[in-house]
């Protein structure tokens, strides 16, 4: 399950500065596709991720 910045902020409870460093040391699978980063979470619920996307509305 592939997660947007903020969702994976949301998910894990942090800020975005601290997403980064995660990111650059390499404690997170991430894919970059234009300038946007996802993170792949692979023991995501379902109900895990309709809360998230809820919290974007």
């Amino acid at each position: 399950m592939w997660l947007t910045s903020k969702q994976t902020q949301k998910y894990l409870k942090i800020s975005g500065c601290q997403l980064m460093h995660k990111r650059e040391h390499g404690e997170l699978k991430f894919e970059k596709r234009g300038n946007a980063f996802f993170y792949y979470f692979d023991s995501i619920s379902a109900d895990e991720l309709r809360r998230l996307q809820a919290a974007r509305q």
